[in-house]
């Protein structure tokens, strides 16, 4: 490998490849992930660490079996059921590292509290820590700028709060934690602060900035002007970066930053210039995470289009196969892209999903087929999400069945499908009391598949708002965040079997209050698009199971195309 010959040349032991770039995304394109390049893994998230006589790759259980196929020539780590990917390599570097070697990082791709923890393993360990692996990947020819032209738009007030809503909410920001600014590097946050979406990043509709709010103005330092601006308002005052730094340098008392948010680097090119930080637990994150009627609006009409899209796809592999002829994953997913584009979809959320068969077992796979026919009586894998023009994405799961005309689904098949519908009904149809934790939710909805001796390696649900994966809330085994009204998340159970498939089921809900007991809410289903009736084993069922499902029918088949949306609350099942 070309990078271990450049650490025995350079005296360097071993070199952190992180997943992310320096916006801390979580979607990085391969074109522009040093990750990808090293290892040729390309999942969402999975650190690598390199070093002069071997290679590791740390990831979690959504990517064990295509971290295995992908990475050839590297240990493939998996984290253990709550545990971070992080911990799990910084758990791991005193197996790898001895006293005086020394480990190369990039501060731009590693967060203030994560650097803390590094530096407290190499303490630990006695190694010795280099800033300089930005180095070691320019001299390889390993990054690529990623300059191009883009899109922004201005997202409507129909959508969303207004800019004067917002404002008044920031100053009191500013005013709670005694600071004269914040300090923005989490793009979700900066586009949900400014009302703005754009189509620079693949799936996700957010802005290349920094920004920073100050007392009722927004300064947004934007990496790469596009050729055409919205009119932007007011007390928006767009800026480069440097324009940005000077001008917080002559701020007169703290600049508040979220540690966990900020990066290494900031944290630097801010102590240069001799500016007085603060921590401050991001104030926006949790907020953002609470929707506004107007954002939950909004966003229910773009479910109900997602719905519709994957519902249509469905339909047309289905009755592919009940004709007689097949059809490949790859043609699917075409098939289901350009129905996005006729519902008037921005683009996609995420790279769909499209596994037929054993690829269901790959949890997040997505190297789609485009030579291989789907066997008849297969089971086929759907996650697929788009952004459409209020800026907020969907997500959506299903699985269905793909047979001859007369075929019908194995017993494995039907039981593997029914368990899951179980463990989602389950979340479905939740009542949780007021101040309950997710991880509460994430036992109540696995517990079905516990009975049988069954679990998935991933969480059981994620925020979602301006990106298709936002916290909080998340839902996990050890998320111990307090689940909050308004907050919408996915519910996703499922069950993967290697060499023979996998289910998973994904709804998007809402918190909502409960309509007769005011200490508890419920779980309120915003996403109806129809569950494949030939997978269901109704003997599995239990009474209260029937009953939700027939309310969930109904609000499919009375509501096809769908009226206008009842406010949440008055619905009760």
């Amino acid at each position: 490998m070309q990078i271990q010959t450049y650490l025995k040349k350079h005296n360097v032991n071993a070199v952190l490849v992180r997943s992310t770039d320096i916006y801390l995304n979580e979607y990085v394109p391969k074109e522009s992930s040093i990750r990808y390049k090293l290892t040729n893994f390309d999942g969402s998230m999975g650190d690598a660490i390199i070093t002069q006589n071997s290679a590791h790759l740390f990831v979690d259980g959504r990517y064990e079996l295509q971290a295995q196929q992908q990475a050839l020539g590297f240990i493939v780590h998996v984290t253990k059921s709550g545990q971070s990917i992080e911990s799990a390599w910084l758990e791991y570097l005193g197996n790898m590292l001895k006293p005086n070697d020394i480990l190369a990082y990039d501060p731009a791709v590693i967060d203030m509290n994560l650097f803390k923890n590094l530096k407290k393993a190499a303490e630990k360990s006695q190694f010795n820590l280099s800033s300089n692996a930005c180095e070691v990947f320019n001299e390889l020819a390993l990054i690529k700028s990623t300059h191009h032209d883009f899109n922004i738009w201005q997202v409507s007030e129909v959508y969303c709060q207004s800019d004067s809503e917002k404002l008044g909410f920031f100053n009191k920001i500013l005013i709670d934690h005694e600071i004269s600014g914040l300090f923005l590097s989490k793009l979700d946050d900066i586009a949900w602060a400014i009302n703005m979406r754009s189509d620079y990043f693949a799936y996700q509709a957010t802005i290349p900035a920094l920004a920073c709010i100050l007392k009722n103005e927004i300064l947004l330092a934007l990496d790469y002007v596009p050729s055409s601006m919205p009119k932007i308002n007011n007390h928006i005052k767009i800026v480069n970066r440097k324009e940005l730094y000077n001008k917080l340098s002559n701020l007169k008392g703290y600049l508040g930053i979220d540690e966990s948010e900020t990066t290494k680097q900031h944290e630097i090119d801010l102590h240069k210039l001799k500016i007085e930080i603060k921590n401050v637990s991001n104030p926006i994150a949790v907020k953002k995470a609470i929707k506004h009627e107007k954002e939950l609006l909004h966003m229910r009409q773009a479910f109900r289009k997602a719905d519709e899209v994957v519902h249509k796809t469905i339909q047309f592999a289905k009755k592919a196969y009940e004709e007689g002829s097949r059809i490949t994953e790859g043609e699917l997913q075409d098939y289901l892209q350009n129905s996005f584009k006729e519902s008037k979809a921005k683009f996609l959320s995420f790279k769909p999903i499209c596994a037929a068969g054993k690829n269901g077992a790959i949890i997040h796979y997505n190297s789609s087929n485009y030579q291989q026919k789907i066997a008849p009586n297969s089971l086929f894998l759907l996650d697929t999400g788009a952004f459409y023009e209020g800026g907020y994405a969907t997500d959506l799961t299903r699985t269905f069945f793909l047979g001859d005309k007369n075929s019908k689904a194995q017993s494995w098949q039907s039981q593997m499908f029914t368990l899951v519908l179980k463990a989602s009904i389950n979340g479905l149809n939740a009542r949780i009391k007021k101040g309950s934790s997710a991880l509460q939710l994430d036992g109540i909805i696995r517990q079905p598949l516990w009975q049988y001796g069954l679990d998935f390696a991933h969480g059981t649900g994620h925020g979602v708002g301006v990106n298709v994966h936002e916290f909080p809330p998340r839902i996990a085994p050890r998320a111990h965040n307090i689940l909050q009204e308004s907050q919408v998340f996915s519910i996703e159970p499922g069950i993967y079997i290697e060499n023979i498939g996998g289910v998973r089921i994904e709804n998007l809900v809402c918190l909502v209050q409960d309509p007769d007991l005011k200490e508890f809410l419920r779980v309120q289903p915003l996403t109806f698009c129809p569950f494949d009736e030939a997978l269901i084993d109704y003997s599995m069922l239990s009474t209260s199971d029937k009953i939700f499902l027939e309310y969930y029918k109904a609000q499919w088949d009375n509501h096809h195309p769908m009226p206008d949306l009842p406010p949440l609350t008055t619905i009760k099942f």
